[in-house]
């Protein structure tokens, strides 16, 4: 019986290690990935494709709004202590460990990176005809989002406790909270948080 248990839990943590690094390197091509973007914005020009993009969810009917609301939720400050209570709540210290480093590493590496790229916001960069939807300001800084950075942050750090299914679930909150910056009325995976 305790052998059957033993046989068990190493194979649990055999299949989280195996989960991890392929996380872990998920991760690092996503952070690739945000230091081609960060230069390509850098010079804080809109292209012609990506105001494409941006109108795309910019223009959606005013209606969606409570949904695009709601989606935007998911990366509020407070998602990350609330995830990693959770953890700690329901055993998995690592996992509420995680959680609080990278709410912390969102605070920080958000002011560092809008030190490092200035990017305005698209009723400055792209014009007036933005349509900017609840509280969003006109005007300030946009890159990096902090919504998105945490959310997919969350997303990197839950997924290896995840079943496929609820993997999916997550996933589909944080592209809908990315498009939804969008659609709100901030510039392309950007948003300045309050």
């Amino acid at each position: 019986m305790e052998t059957a248990a033993a046989d068990q839990r190493t194979a649990g943590l055999e299949r989280y290690s195996r989960d991890t690094r392929t996380w872990g390197a998920v991760a690092l091509v996503g952070l690739m990935a945000f230091v081609v973007v960060s230069r390509m914005v850098s010079g804080g020009a809109v292209s012609g494709a990506e105001e494409a993009v941006f109108r795309a969810f910019n223009d959606l009917p005013d209606a969606l709004y409570p949904l695009m609301y709601g989606l935007q939720l998911v990366g509020v400050i407070a998602i990350g202590p609330l995830v990693a209570v959770v953890a700690y709540l329901a055993g998995e210290r690592r996992l509420a460990l995680a959680a609080v480093i990278v709410t912390v590493a969102k605070l920080i590496g958000e002011r560092l990176v809008k030190e490092v790229v200035e990017r305005q916001r698209p009723f400055t960069s792209i014009g007036s005809s933005v349509h900017l939807r609840g509280d969003v300001p006109p005007d300030g800084l946009s890159y990096a989002s902090g919504h998105v950075i945490l959310t997919v942050a969350l997303g990197l750090i839950l997924s290896p406790y995840l079943s496929p299914r609820w993997r999916w679930v997550v996933w589909g909150l944080v592209v809908g909270g990315a498009g939804t910056n969008l659609a709100v009325g901030t510039p392309a995976a950007s948003r300045t948080d309050r």
